[in-house]
């Protein structure tokens, strides 16, 4: 998922290439391509939180709503779908893990502000690997998140050295580390193309895998009106498919 990327940036990062490096975007090479509505049920402009449900649960719901529909009814998405029946499910994005578009896949909150409790939701999932920058509130009523992530049986692992360490016969994992702009990345800091690569590694077994990974930041860049910083952000989204 490209967080915030539609026809309009495809075109723009496409035209880009063309006229620089005489090449397309991998996400252009595939033999098939579709259209999905993201819209919110009671807005015309939609949010990620009501986009990802969107996409992750088939439902239409309202501005700033995860997993539950327009009546507040919990809907499945598929990672949980996949996740009851035998998967490995992975969850990675660019941004914070308890963000709108990841939370989609595992949270059901009315509000995508709730990160404490969205962090929770997160550790109650089960799901097998989690990657991306670090809660946005990791500290709540029930404890830290990183402390209760440990009590479920999580290993917490930060930065790129810990990264490529782990193996897949290794526990549940939460990956976790500040991430920045891939215009501003230096060889210090984890791309999404890093991590998209180790949750392969990691969720890869012969009953099957789900793995939802985002470019979350091609949207903030296109919030800020800063074109540079959006066509890097798309190029590290296409490096990681």
């Amino acid at each position: 998922i490209g967080d915030g990327m539609s026809l309009p940036q495809r075109m723009l990062a496409r035209e880009y290439l063309k006229c620089f490096k005489q090449e397309d975007l991998r996400i252009n090479r595939f033999p098939v391509n579709g259209m999905t509505t993201t819209h919110c049920h009671n807005k015309l402009i939609t949010d990620s939180a009501a986009a990802g449900t969107a996409i992750a649960c088939g439902v239409k719901t309202d501005s700033g709503v995860l997993g539950l529909d327009a009546s507040g009814k919990r809907v499945e998405s598929v990672a949980e779908a996949a996740h009851r029946y035998g998967r490995r499910v992975g969850i990675v994005t660019s941004v914070s893990i308890d963000h709108a578009t990841p939370g989609a896949f595992y949270a059901h909150n009315s509000g995508r502000g709730n990160y404490y409790d969205i962090g929770l939701e997160l550790l109650a999932s089960g799901f097998d690997f989690f990657a991306g920058d670090e809660f946005l509130s990791p500290e709540g009523k029930s404890g830290s998140l990183y402390e209760l992530a440990v009590r479920k049986g999580y290993k917490v692992v930060r930065g790129r050295a810990a990264l490529a360490a782990l193996n897949p016969g290794d526990t549940k994992t939460l990956a976790l580390s500040p991430m920045c702009y891939a215009i501003d990345r230096d060889k210090k800091d984890v791309s999404l193309e890093e991590y998209t690569a180790k949750a392969i590694t990691m969720l890869d077994n012969p009953n099957g895998f789900f793995v939802m990974v985002e470019g979350g930041r091609i949207d903030w860049a296109c919030h800020a009106n800063d074109a540079a910083t959006m066509l890097h952000e798309i190029f590290a989204f296409d490096q990681a498919v």
